[in-house]
């Protein structure tokens, strides 16, 4: 396995329940007076000081991070992975006033992704993946801007309502194919490119898919329109096929219609293997 084709998998909120484990555990510490929603993802400064202090105290349980319970959709994703063939390696961030979490979660990862690497950070921006599956854009979107070629698949979350990214495609669970396109994407990728995700035509915004295409020829091949690569990717909506250009726009996909209009509008040199040698006319 190339050390390049990395996938990070976070865990609290993605592979491991911990809402469901904390709502559990703060409930019976809620006094009568007290109503509304439990709000565990919501800003610091938002919550007032008793409440933070019954967060770190469940935090702080021994043996608490070790029981939380498995969350199958990011698991899904997470077999998608390795059937492509990424490396996985988990990569959660490490509470600064829960001292225990740092063995606990190691335990935990040991237990239900036995083999895959673990890291623990301050900073998950630090460490690299072409991918990051990660259901907080707090830290979604720090990592993307260090790495701005990389795909992050987003589980489909309460908090991240309304998150959106032209690099990042939620995961419903209802939407395998095209979270396995998209790792498809990432995964074959070349060095320097960059994985787009949705169609830039106007209205459409339908999900990108890589296939192949025969790099032939033939009579019919009047423009560089008629040309597509042998790997193109096609809008899985509107069926416009992009390609890279690489002799022009390097690390880039764009469409077909829009490189032959950048070709016409810069008078860039078209290479002679896109075009056949002209017909010679012949009089009857």
């Amino acid at each position: 396995m190339s050390a390049s084709k990395i996938a990070l998998v976070d865990m609290d909120g993605t592979v491991a329940d911990y809402d469901s484990a904390m709502e559990r555990d703060l409930a019976p510490l809620r006094s009568p007076e007290e109503t509304g929603p439990v709000v565990i993802h919501g800003a610091k400064e938002e919550m007032p000081d008793h409440y933070k202090a019954r967060v770190k105290l469940i935090r702080n349980n021994a043996g608490w991070w070790k029981k939380l319970g498995r969350l199958d959709d990011g698991f899904r994703v997470v077999d998608m992975m390795r059937r492509i063939g990424f490396e996985v390696h988990v990569l959660t961030k490490g509470p600064k006033n829960s001292p225990n979490a740092w063995t606990e979660k190691v335990c935990w990862c040991q237990k239900h992704m036995p083999g895959d690497l673990v890291t623990i950070s301050s900073d998950k921006s630090m460490v690299y993946g072409r991918v990051l599956m990660d259901d907080w854009p707090p830290y979604v979107l720090p990592w993307l801007k260090a790495r701005p070629r990389a795909l992050v698949i987003l589980p489909d979350r309460p908090w991240n309502q309304g998150f959106e990214h032209e690099r990042v495609i939620r995961y419903t669970g209802n939407n395998d194919d095209a979270i396995f396109s998209a790792l498809q994407l990432a995964f074959k990728r070349k060095d320097g490119e960059t994985t787009y995700l949705t169609c830039t035509k106007e209205g459409c915004g339908g999900s990108l898919r890589r296939w192949k295409q025969p790099k032939l020829l033939d009579d019919n091949f009047t423009d560089c329109r008629d040309y597509l690569p042998s790997i193109v990717v096609k809008c899985n909506e509107c069926r416009v096929s992009y390609k890279r250009p690489a002799e022009f726009v390097p690390g880039g996909w764009i469409s077909a219609d829009d490189f032959c209009a950048l070709q016409d509008e810069h008078d860039w040199p078209v290479p002679e293997r896109l075009f056949p040698p002209a017909p010679v006319q012949t009089s009857p």
